[in-house]
């Protein structure tokens, strides 16, 4: 797949078309209405304001299973947290005999 081909595709969905038009009848219009002379100055001007990428962030961006590994960190994370709370449930629930009011809550607390 060619690095614009999502761009392209966007253009068969309506709202985005709709979005992006703004109220014009076709692209062509649209992008008569863009200053070439306001663009360069906008990306001049990004250029001198952004910000160097950090080393460690571009291994990040190189990082060709960086989906995955993070995919698998999230999901690692909510197996943890499941375990978790079904070991509170379990231990709240179920009280010593001798943490119990009356005898009568102590045949209660007792699991089956």
């Amino acid at each position: 797949m060619l690095a614009d081909t999502p761009l392209v595709k966007n253009l068969e969905n309506e709202n985005y078309v709709s979005v992006l038009l703004n109220g014009k009848s076709s692209l062509e219009e649209r992008f008569a209405e863009i200053d070439a002379n306001e663009v360069r100055e906008w990306m001049r001007n990004l250029q001198n304001e952004s910000v160097p990428v950090l080393s460690k962030m571009k291994k990040l961006i190189k990082f060709s299973e960086l989906p995955e590994s993070l995919l698998s960190v999230f999901e690692q994370h909510l197996l943890d947290q499941k375990q978790s709370s079904k070991i509170t449930a379990e231990s709240s629930s179920t009280r010593m005999i001798g943490e119990c009011d009356s005898p009568q809550s102590a045949a209660l607390a007792i699991p089956a």
